[in-house]
């Protein structure tokens, strides 16, 4: 497996839409157009669009979410594009993220040292700190 990903904005969400309706999420908000997104590419007999996530900064809070992947694939891509997220906010010079998630996410933040805070009907809020 060769894992492939690019940064994303504004008008290109095309594979982010496309991702997501796999998970079977339609969201798409006014936050899509101001956030950095990034998606990840199995790269094997074809490429194609396997996890996404953002990042949403609020002129105070660097914020992760909507991180998915399809159902067929593994939580390496989730990994990856979480990763992907984190370096993104550090070199815009984020010393805190918070994240937003489902419970059966909270495994793979804390495996990248994302601190839970709270968790309200399945959503969990997490904090990672510099």
């Amino acid at each position: 497996m060769y894992i492939k990903g690019k940064f994303v904005s504004g008008q290109e969400l095309d594979e982010v839409k496309e991702v997501r309706n796999s998970c079977g999420l339609e969201v798409s908000d006014v936050d899509d157009n101001m956030a950095i997104h990034v998606v990840a590419y199995c790269v094997d007999e074809e490429t194609k669009p396997v996890a996404t996530g953002r990042l949403r900064f609020d002129g105070e809070e660097y914020t992760i979410d909507i991180l998915c992947r399809r159902p067929e694939e593994t939580d390496d891509y989730t990994d990856f594009v979480l990763k992907m997220l984190i370096y993104q906010a550090v070199q815009h010079g984020a010393n805190r993220i918070t994240a937003f998630c489902p419970a059966a996410q909270e495994t793979l933040f804390c495996r990248n040292r994302f601190q839970l805070v709270t968790q309200v009907e399945g959503i969990c809020t997490m904090k990672l700190e510099n």
